[in-house]
């Protein structure tokens, strides 16, 4: 003889189920750059014209939209000679620029560079966090954008998407 059990306790069970499915955030995968990553809550994943991963965007505000774009780059150096190089590229192309931190971090097995700057683009002063990852053979540089006057309040989901960033083989 089994056990009979009550037809609620299934209900609960189901719907305990879908709320832990539907606490977990969807992942991006961008299989062609061989990363993925999940988006900041209330962030837009989009295409913009002219990039080749989509980005994300955050809610505008003052005619600005946080925002954070990916790109591929082939360097057959190390990550600090890559680091280097792009350090004295960001001074060369960006009026005002100064940087304004530099560390090394790791991506699971991967290692990254995070470089923090200010400048000026379009008469606007901004603060852009690069993060320089190694990808195989390539590098992955992730550039999160804000205006410098609200740089502080969207550190937080910046990060949070790169403790979210999984560097995988590309497709």
């Amino acid at each position: 003889m089994g056990v009979r059990v009550p037809l609620w306790s299934w209900a609960c069970v189901a719907v305990l189920a879908l709320s832990a499915a539907a606490a977990e955030p969807a992942r991006h995968n961008e299989a062609a750059g061989g990363f993925s990553y999940v988006a900041p809550e209330g962030w837009t994943i989009k295409e913009f014209p002219g990039l080749k991963f989509k980005m994300v965007a955050g809610p505008a505000a003052d005619g600005f939209a946080p925002q954070v774009i990916f790109a591929d780059e082939s360097h057959q150096g190390t990550l600090d000679a890559f680091a280097t190089a792009s350090k004295e590229m960001l001074a060369k192309a960006f009026e005002n620029f100064k940087l304004l931190k530099e560390e090394k971090l790791q991506s699971g097995k991967n290692n990254v560079v995070k470089l923090v700057a200010e400048c000026t683009q379009q008469g606007k002063s901004v603060r852009q966090t690069f993060y320089l990852c190694e990808n195989g053979a390539d590098k992955l540089v992730v550039t999160c954008t804000a205006l410098a006057a609200d740089a502080v309040k969207h550190e937080p989901a910046f990060d949070a998407l790169f403790k979210t960033l999984q560097l995988k083989a590309k497709e």
